[in-house]
């Protein structure tokens, strides 16, 4: 099993390079076809109660700007998977909020794997987050979050499972079999285990180590509580010990993302991870 068509979502951002190095090098393993989408941010048109014709021109001249600064990213992406001979191709968009998440959710649904840029306080955190919750929450894939600072060190090695026994994590965790498969080690992570049916389990974990172990070389099951600390934080310091490549985890969400944004532990994760996330809903 591996990812055949992977979706690349590229901005204005520093750390868009970095983004479409690791879609490149994925690509490549996996002998995949490559798609980059170049996306800008607009506001709504605004026309005066007068209809005052200035005021509508120069909005709409910020809009062709926008456009063109989407056009020009995916030129430079172009030119960037053309120079490494990657079987791909490179679109372009330019909308307010809804239709970017529109836009990625359907864009993303052609696609085996999205690759998107962490949701931080910056310039660009309002066309993150839309492009992210179309990812996420309505493309029906999984999505890959790379950290802003991460520099696409090399494979991916190991592998911590943020195990809660929930939906949304078996979800991810069956997405996420290309990675497991060639992982040398895959660490389930239980925090605050709470055994029994309406729990994790009788044996937190246990389970789903087992089969874990048949797909990958390595399994290791570790319950740990978090310690006064919040669970994003257990899990994060508990990813750094095992020198994690990767973290798979669930993902849960509303619409409006800006207000709701996931709920707590995944939201937490979402801003403070340093190791690339890999996601489903």
């Amino acid at each position: 099993m591996s990812f055949k068509t992977l979706l690349v979502l590229l901005d204005e951002s520093e750390d868009t390079p970095n983004r479409l190095e690791m879609a490149c090098r994925l690509a490549r393993h996996h002998e995949a076809h490559l798609t980059a989408l170049a996306l800008s941010q607009q506001v709504m048109p605004y026309v005066s109660a007068t209809l005052d014709g200035g005021t509508a021109a120069i909005d709409f001249e910020l809009m062709n700007e926008a456009k063109a600064r989407a056009q020009s990213i995916a030129a430079a992406a172009s030119k960037k998977i053309h120079s490494l001979g990657q079987p791909g191709d490179v679109r372009w968009a330019s909308h307010e909020t809804f239709g970017i998440r529109q836009t990625v959710a359907l864009q993303g649904r052609h696609a085996d794997l999205i690759i998107a840029g962490q949701p931080i306080e910056d310039q660009f955190v309002g066309l993150r987050e839309a492009a992210f919750e179309g990812a996420l929450l309505s493309s029906g894939r999984p999505v890959l979050l790379a950290p802003r600072n991460w520099n696409a060190p090399g494979p991916i090695e190991n592998i911590v499972l943020a195990w809660d026994a929930s939906q949304q994590a078996a979800r991810a965790l069956g997405a996420a079999t290309p990675f497991v498969q060639q992982a040398a080690t895959t660490t389930v992570v239980v925090v605050d285990p709470e055994p029994g049916p309406g729990g994790f389990g009788e044996e937190p974990g246990a389970d789903i180590a087992l089969h874990i172990a048949r797909h990958c070389r390595n399994v290791e099951l570790d319950r740990i509580p978090s310690s006064g600390d919040s669970i994003a934080q257990a899990l994060l310091a508990r990813t750094t010990a095992a020198s994690g490549d990767l973290i798979v985890m669930g993902g849960y969400g509303h619409s409006l993302l800006r207000e709701s944004f996931f709920g707590g532990v995944t939201r937490e994760i979402i801003h403070r991870t340093s190791v690339p996330l890999f996601m489903s809903h």
